[in-house]
């Protein structure tokens, strides 16, 4: 676990009188404002239908204020429209000057390059520049991962970086570094010019030949020589193979979904703020958004072997560092549990890690180690309540689906049942008995895993 900040009161709300804290890391403001201006490149903003008004972004205007402001603006485009009619009108004249000329009405070729890129906006046109090479897109990472790593009290920053990631996995049109790599190909116009390197080794070959006839030949001169040459050209290669790497930066989902999981992990990992219940409630919040996500890339999310693995052995980690805790210390929290992170992310951390277990062993082989690994963690939280609770549900579900495949039986709808909600009917009339159906599928994520 990461050692808890120290926090202190920075000011009080307004309108609810409570403490607001926070820590007096250096630096943390710039920090905070540096990922607020990344994650704004990636996150659509909001339709705006109002009147723009220079200087007052973010404030909600009176109506009257934006009825003026609106005047204004029809004003200002119908100036423009004049403006733009007397250009034309005027333009037939200018066109006879003898000034004029063919070359200065055609489009330069810089402008004509730019054509295309017209219609593109400036988050449009930013989003390009992070995602043209790897260095760029490793920047970006390292911004977010950073975001991970904030206190709790700045919880708002680390919410959009997780909102961008969201929209990421969830979306069906990735970003360019999200796409599948493709092979790197080195032509031939990365490399030097062979023939001028041909020309000098014949040359050289000559030389030497002629230095061996006249007896003047040494093993040095021949080997530095070739060394020479054999050094710059796999430098070049090396130079080639570097840069070719650098711009394909075409990473694929698999490596996004890893370095996901790892460094969202970090705000489990931050000891939490128990006993001030406002960043209690962040904190909270942040690790529920996480397992959401996780939970989505379980169900929902296509994952090879090294992703399941990344994902258990986060979960398993997660699990055991947030839940686990001497007996006295849990004793002490009986009965107060949501008074304590832990005791409020049990359940859906139990709930998590066994059906990501389920669905793992469902799509790839999970090793020895693993299954050794999830028996010594769960052996050691037995004293929570919620993992009994977790495991029932589980083997209960477990339960109906061998007898959906092997008996073709379903347990939710048995005959027996049937005939008593019948006897029901007949009892007491007909629409009383709607009591007595039950779903076939359950819709919690604890069960959803049985639909496959």
């Amino acid at each position: 676990m990461r050692p808890k900040p120290h926090y202190v009161v920075i000011k009080k709300d307004a309108e609810t009188n409570e403490a607001i804290y926070c820590t007096k890391e250096p630096f943390i403001k710039a920090r905070v404002i540096v990922i607020r201006w990344l994650v704004s490149f990636w996150l659509e903003p909001k339709p705006h239908t109002g009147p723009h008004i220079p200087g007052m972004e973010g404030e909600v205007l009176p109506k009257n204020i934006q009825r003026a402001a609106a005047s204004l603006v029809s004003r200002e485009e119908s100036k423009n429209d004049n403006a733009d009619k007397t250009d034309r009108t005027t333009e037939p004249e200018q066109s006879h000057s003898n000034t004029s000329t063919l070359t200065e009405r055609e489009p330069s070729s810089s402008s004509l390059c730019s054509i295309d890129e017209e219609h593109l906006t400036d988050i449009e046109i930013v989003r390009r520049v992070f995602s043209s090479k790897r260095s760029n897109v490793n920047f970006v990472t390292e911004i977010f991962r950073q975001a991970f790593l904030l206190p709790i009290c700045e919880a708002a920053a680390m919410r959009k970086v997780v909102k961008v990631y969201q929209e990421w996995i969830q979306q069906e049109e990735k970003p360019l570094f999200m796409q599948e790599p493709e092979e790197i190909v080195i032509t031939s116009s990365d490399l030097p010019c062979i023939e001028n390197v041909t020309d000098h080794d014949i040359s050289m070959e000559e030389g030497e030949k002629r230095e061996e006839e006249n007896g003047t030949n040494t093993a040095d001169h021949v080997r530095n020589s070739s060394w020479a040459k054999n050094g710059s050209y796999q430098g070049a290669l090396h130079n080639a193979s570097e840069e070719a790497t650098e711009q394909n930066i075409r990473a694929g989902t698999q490596a996004v979904l890893q370095v996901f999981i790892i460094n969202s992990s970090n705000i489990f990992l931050l000891e939490p703020a128990n006993e001030i219940k406002n960043l209690l409630d962040e904190h909270t919040d942040m690790c529920k958004r996480i397992l959401n996500i996780y939970r989505y890339m379980v169900v929902q999310v296509s994952m090879d072997k090294k992703t399941w693995e990344q994902m258990l052995l986060v979960l398993l980690r997660v699990t055991e560092s947030v839940l686990k805790m001497p007996s006295q210390a849990f004793l002490q929290f009986q009965g107060k549990k949501n008074m304590t992170l832990a005791g409020r992310l049990a359940g859906p951390l139990f709930q998590t890690l066994i059906v990501a277990w389920i669905k793992a062993n469902l799509n790839v082989y999970i090793s020895r180690e693993l299954w050794d690994d999830l028996l010594s963690v769960l052996s050691s939280l037995t004293y929570w309540e919620e993992l009994a609770t977790e495991w029932s549900l589980t083997m209960e579900t477990l339960t109906k689906v061998l007898a959906r495949n092997l008996y073709s039986l379903d347990l939710s709808d048995l005959p027996l049942d049937k005939l008593s909600e019948q006897k029901q009917k007949k009892h007491k009339g007909k629409g009383v008995g709607h009591e007595f159906q039950k779903v076939s599928v359950d819709k919690s994520f604890s069960r959803g895993w049985s639909r496959d």
